[in-house]
């Protein structure tokens, strides 16, 4: 029971790892930062805060 807990753990603790590093990949792409930059722009002209 203990080892298949600490496997559970481990896998958990990997996927998790894995993606945040999907996340940044992502994140850090160029056009999603364009249209992160838009929408940003769209919500300070509109007033409103979308998330």
């Amino acid at each position: 029971m203990r080892v298949r807990a600490a496997v559970a753990g481990h896998v958990r603790r990997r996927a998790w790892a894995e993606a945040e590093e999907v996340f940044g990949v992502v994140l850090a792409d160029p056009e999603v930062r364009r249209i992160g930059a838009l929408v940003e722009a769209e919500e300070m002209r509109s007033g409103v805060e979308l998330g």
